[in-house]
């Protein structure tokens, strides 16, 4: 199934597409971030004031782009597809053995290759990490994340919103109009309990839940994808290059 989160691209993530020259094929599934509003919902004794930072004030066009996923990969894709240098194998690796000279990698079709370095971007439960030995810490947070995306009828005004809550943040972050309405990526964070039961409601009854929360920042909501609950978690890997192997991404940091 496609990838149905988006992504937050701030300064050095947009400079990096910028430099591959990827940017423009990318302009139109992206928002820009031009302010962020935080909203004190915690519920303490004291009232906090609602606050919004825009970009503007330390001199930036926008604090960073919000993407989608499933283009900005199918963009990635395409770009190594046709680069000349880069020769792709689409197959999982079932061996990685890794030595002071080299790393052999076998993949599931039979291929096999010898390297004198990988690069492991393959994902929180590296295979490449383990074969490299490192020791993981992880802490597992007594949250889950809920996101979905939604069209509503309030334009957001390219400003991205955290209302603060005892149990987490619930985010609001532009995302590109879908069939000319504006549309937000949310994130909602809550107990795993709760996460359990807002999961477990129909799509109508959902949306219900999630405007009560928002009401009136964004006006009448509309579902424009599944919803999908991650539960959140720490983890780092106490060495990120050992063994001529290199850990990218989330094989080192979660």
């Amino acid at each position: 199934a496609r990838d149905t989160r988006t992504a937050a691209l701030l300064g050095g993530s947009a400079d990096l597409l910028k430099n591959l020259g990827l940017w423009p094929e990318l302009a139109r599934d992206m928002r820009p971030l031009d302010a962020i509003r935080i909203v004190d919902r915690r519920g303490g004794p004291i009232p906090v004031p609602e606050i919004l930072f825009r970009a503007s004030e330390i001199g930036h066009e926008a604090f960073g782009y919000n993407v989608a996923n499933a283009p900005l990969v199918d963009c990635l894709h395409s770009a190594v597809s046709s680069h000349s240098s880069i020769t792709l194998h689409p197959s999982t690796s079932t061996r990685i053995a890794p030595s002071e000279t080299h790393v052999d990698v076998e993949a599931a079709d039979g291929a096999c290759f010898r390297v004198k370095l990988l690069a492991a971007a393959d994902g929180r439960a590296s295979p490449a990490r383990d074969a490299m030995g490192t020791a993981v810490d992880r802490h597992d947070y007594p949250q889950v994340a809920i996101t979905i995306t939604v069209a509503h009828t309030r334009a957001h005004g390219n400003i991205s919103t955290e209302y603060h809550r005892p149990a987490g943040p619930l985010t609001s972050v532009p995302s590109p109009d879908f069939a000319g309405a504006p549309a937000s990526s949310i994130v909602w964070v809550e107990t795993p309990d709760e996460a359990a039961r807002l999961m477990a409601l129909d799509e109508t009854a959902f949306i219900a839940e999630l405007s009560s929360h928002l009401a009136p920042l964004l006006g009448t909501l509309r579902p424009l994808s599944r919803r999908a609950s991650f539960p959140l978690i720490q983890l780092r890997a106490r060495t990120l290059g050992a063994r001529r192997i290199a850990l990218i991404g989330e094989a080192g940091h979660v």
